[in-house]
């Protein structure tokens, strides 16, 4: 039997994000690191040296 308290409220559970925020968060990030890694991987090397990403050693 539960206590009078917890009678007609679902039992405590952890807190859940809706899965929608979720989402929509990592959209957001997923975003972001496009755009870091646009800065850092430069398109084309101007003068032909080659050109090394300092996130991720990528040439």
């Amino acid at each position: 039997v539960l206590p009078h308290s917890l009678r007609g409220r679902p039992a405590p559970a952890p807190r859940r994000v809706p899965l929608a925020k979720t989402l929509s968060l990592i959209q957001e990030l997923s975003s972001e690191l496009a755009k870091i890694q646009k800065m850092t991987h430069p398109k084309a090397d101007r003068d032909g040296e080659r050109v090394t990403c300092f996130c991720c050693g990528a040439e």
